[in-house]
């Protein structure tokens, strides 16, 4: 499975740490993103940031506490990304913007409904779901970690999904 999100980036390397230059948005802001300065980094900061950028459904309580942040703000994404694939739209993105950080920071973390809706989800996907959704970012697994998990080892390989995307577009020519 291959996830990216590239709306805003950063190096975190030793070279680039200070250069705020890094820092610039790779995209338009929308309406309801809010930026806040970078403060400088020290050096026992590496690897931390503590900017507010970002669309407010995907962010990470840390992140909109204005906490220090590292990669585990982009764990909780993915997991709200994976509600949102369930679901068809992410957690209370019928809110206002203001309303969502309120609710990410005051509410329990969002779950999976494993049996409602049109699909039933494994035990294995809720419990990948839920270990991203933690609310305490020390608590979150790595990507790495998430790697090992039974749900990410039992995955078809990718040249399945393109045989079988390829092979559906042969039958049916209108997905071509």
């Amino acid at each position: 499975m291959l996830v990216g999100d590239l709306g805003v980036a950063a190096s975190l390397s030793d070279e680039d740490a200070h250069n705020h230059a890094a820092n610039i948005p790779l995209r338009r802001k929308e309406k309801e993103e809010a930026e806040l300065p970078l403060p400088p980094l020290s050096r026992g900061a590496l690897g931390k940031r503590k900017s507010f950028v970002g669309t407010p459904c995907w962010m990470a309580p840390e992140v909109i506490a204005q906490k220090q942040y590292d990669a585990s703000a982009d764990i909780w994404s993915l997991g709200i990304t994976a509600l949102e694939l369930c679901n068809g739209r992410a957690p209370h993105s019928r809110d206002t913007p203001a309303r969502i950080l309120q609710k990410i920071l005051r509410n329990d973390a969002p779950t999976l409904d494993r049996e409602a809706g049109e699909h039933r989800y494994s035990r294995e996907f809720k419990e990948i779901i839920e270990s991203c959704l933690v609310k305490d970012p020390t608590k979150r697994p790595t990507a790495a970690e998430l790697l090992e998990t039974a749900f990410f080892n039992g995955a078809k390989p990718k040249n399945y999904l393109v045989s079988t995307l390829i092979g559906t577009s042969i039958r049916r020519p209108e997905l071509a």
